[in-house]
């Protein structure tokens, strides 16, 4: 295998040599010529299968993924990126067992990159997969890591990513006299949750849209009306996801002649996304938390100034092995102002 995938350079072209200096030609780092290669392979290169040498590959654009992958390891190589060849064996496949195994289970190729005390594994032709970003299928399995000139050797594909995982959510909430509140949201999200957002927003209509956007809204009640939504960057993966939602919701507010009661419905919950609540004994699975996160909450909530807030929130810092929650929360005439942090730390905690 390792004479097939790495040894292909052919010797009287120097095809090979001449694409991957006009590639990584604008990269000033190890990391952006790691980031030009792979993505250029992944928006140029055809998976399927073709007869003959790297420089083939390159001349009719296309390649078998084990093609296409070592490819990808002459290219950085020339550009002085070692990397090792890796078979990887999926999650999705069930338990592996290393005293007796067989080729069909360590089957997905990848390269593995360390840079600057990283690593870095990487998929040259999953399309719009940044090399940042490691799919929780492949974090902690087995594969087969095969180096030019060694032999191969079994190893641990590592945990969590290289992404930075942040999401900042902004909320101008409005209670109107009337007793629905109006809302403008803004995210903005990076790393895995950005790439898995994109690739669930794929080919889907308007009212597919808007239900998937009603599964990501904080609020567990009332009922959602959307006047408008929009998103930047949806197609640029290299980038920040954002998105802005206008929308009205009813059946928050309980308007009496003494007071006026907001059910918040989930604006203050740390995470913004469906949840659920398992007592330690009734607890079947591990807990699992594939990569560090941060999730960020600023809001600010209006209301109409003759009304007075009767129910004071109290700051919050609380911290525990799998992360901290940080709240506090202040109010004027009119207005109550929310910042929330909560950052998850990569566990891997038993049942």
């Amino acid at each position: 295998f390792r004479k097939y995938v790495i040894d292909k350079d052919p010797i009287f072209s120097s095809r090979v040599k001449t694409t991957a200096l006009e590639i990584t030609a604008s990269s000033k780092s190890d990391l952006e010529k790691l980031d030009a290669t792979i993505t250029w392979l992944q928006e140029n290169m055809q998976p399927e299968y073709l007869k003959g040498n790297f420089a083939d590959n390159l001349a009719e654009k296309k390649g078998s993924i084990y093609q296409i992958t070592g490819l990808a390891s002459s290219l950085l190589k020339v550009v002085g990126i070692p990397t090792k060849y890796l078979l990887i064996h999926s999650a999705e496949d069930g338990f592996f067992d290393d005293t007796y195994y067989s080729k069909d289970e360590l089957y997905v190729p990848a390269l593995l990159a360390n840079l600057a005390g990283k690593d870095y594994v990487v998929f040259p032709y999953l399309k719009k997969l940044p090399v940042s970003i490691l799919p929780e299928r492949f974090q902690g399995q087995t594969a087969l890591a095969i180096a030019a000139g060694s032999g191969g050797e079994l190893i641990k594909i590592p945990m969590g990513n290289q992404a930075n995982n942040e999401i900042l959510e902004k909320y101008t909430v409005s209670i109107q006299e009337d007793g629905k509140v109006r809302v403008q949201e803004a995210r903005t999200i990076q790393g895995q949750n950005a790439f898995t957002l994109r690739r669930s927003l794929s080919n889907l209509n308007k009212e597919e849209t808007e239900k998937l956007l009603k599964k990501l809204l904080t609020y567990t009640e009332g009922q959602v009306t959307f006047k408008n939504h929009s998103f930047v960057d949806q197609e640029d993966y290299s980038r920040p996801l954002q998105i802005h939602l206008d929308y009205v919701i009813d059946n928050l507010v309980t308007l009496t002649p003494e007071e006026v009661i907001f059910n918040t419905g989930g604006l203050f919950a740390p995470a913004s996304r469906l949840k659920t609540k398992v007592e330690t004994k009734d607890r079947q699975n591990p807990i699992r938390i594939y990569f560090d996160e941060t999730l960020r909450k600023q809001v600010i909530l209006s209301y109409p100034a003759s009304w007075q807030l009767s129910t004071q929130l109290k700051d919050l810092n609380l911290e525990n092995r799998f992360g901290s929650v940080v709240g506090s929360y202040r109010s004027v005439d009119g207005k109550l102002m929310v910042e929330q942090t909560l950052m998850l730390r990569k566990s891997n905690e038993p049942k």
